[in-house]
């Protein structure tokens, strides 16, 4: 029997035996016959087929829109789309302008976009920033307005102590809602991922990791029967071993908008509740907050010193 046509899951019993028990040169010959097949049924029995020439469509001619009717040229029309909330979502250029200048304060007081790069923005300070870094400085700025400078930690995590105290660990060997202890600082301190990292500028993820050289992390204390209470980090190099917090740039140019706009209160209330917080739960041990500017040094000094030992630095950014 030919099985070079056959379908084995149509086959039972003894045929179905002999097509697996079939010899290397039946298979052969059965590959043969298959090659055959496919060439007669594109070339014909006689070994050739009329060659047949389909002349292909004309491709479509191109539409160019003419430059006036961009959208992006139209007056007033939005460089960008933004979510609700957002930079490019609340705020318009200018009428025929690829230019904000929204009442914000410093660097966000002139956004103006690029010639040569239409996804970079040049800032009031000069700087040249992406898109995605107008969103962070915006943002930043909302949240210490609103006196919420970073989210808090989390209120349950899994405990561990896997490496030894006294050094910072690489933000990859922690999981998110883990916590490694380290008493360095604190005896009910550790080291836990910072939520709020990767949402803060570029300028103050760059100051926070100069002033505490733990990338990405915070210093947690949890005191027993208390709400956890975040420093930036933990000075494990320093013989006094104090606490760590990072103010860094902008906070000058936020001062400044706020005594002009009269929104100064509020926006010493955020930092003035963090000063205490971290005050009640350090029991006597050593804070050091350290600010990038001057002005904003001495605002934070005025403004939490009489509470308590916190020491102030100014220290610049790099």
């Amino acid at each position: 029997m030919a099985y070079g046509q056959m379908n084995p899951a149509e086959l039972e019993g003894e045929n179905l035996g002999d097509w697996f028990r079939r010899s290397p040169d039946e298979i052969e010959e059965e590959q043969a016959l298959k090659d055959r097949a496919r060439r007669e049924a594109f070339f014909g029995r006689d070994g050739w087929q009329e060659a047949r020439y389909v002349r292909p469509a004309p491709p479509p001619t191109a539409i160019r829109p003419a430059p006036e009717t961009r959208a992006a040229n139209l007056p007033g029309a939005p460089r960008r789309p933004g979510a609700p909330g957002s930079f490019f979502g609340t705020h318009a250029p200018l009428p025929n302008s690829n230019a904000y200048l929204p009442q914000l304060p410093a660097p966000l007081n002139r956004v103006e976009q690029t010639v040569m790069f239409p996804n970079m923005y040049e800032l009031g300070d000069g700087t040249i920033v992406s898109s995605q870094e107008v969103e962070r400085i915006y943002a930043e700025q909302e949240r210490r307005k609103a006196g919420t400078d970073d989210p808090g930690p989390q209120d349950d995590v899994r405990s561990a102590d896997r490496l030894k105290d006294g050094y910072i660990p690489q933000a990859g060997q922690l999981e998110k809602g883990q916590r490694e202890r380290d008493a360095t600082c604190h005896p009910y301190g550790g080291w836990e991922l910072d939520p709020g990292f990767d949402s803060n500028s570029e300028r103050a993820r760059n100051y926070e990791t100069q002033i505490t050289r733990a990338e990405a992390l915070d210093y947690v204390v949890r005191n027993p029967g208390e709400g956890a209470v975040k420093f930036d980090g933990c000075a494990v190099w320093d013989p006094h071993s104090p606490l760590l917090e990072a103010k860094g740039p902008g906070y000058e140019d936020l001062i400044e908008w706020g005594q002009k706009s009269g929104f100064i209160n509020g926006l010493a209330a955020g930092p003035e509740s963090q000063g205490k917080r971290q005050i009640e739960a350090a029991k006597g041990l050593p804070i050091e907050w350290h600010v990038a500017e001057r002005r904003a040094w001495e605002f934070f000094k005025n403004l939490i010193h009489p509470r308590g030992p916190i020491r102030f630095v100014h220290t610049p950014a790099r």
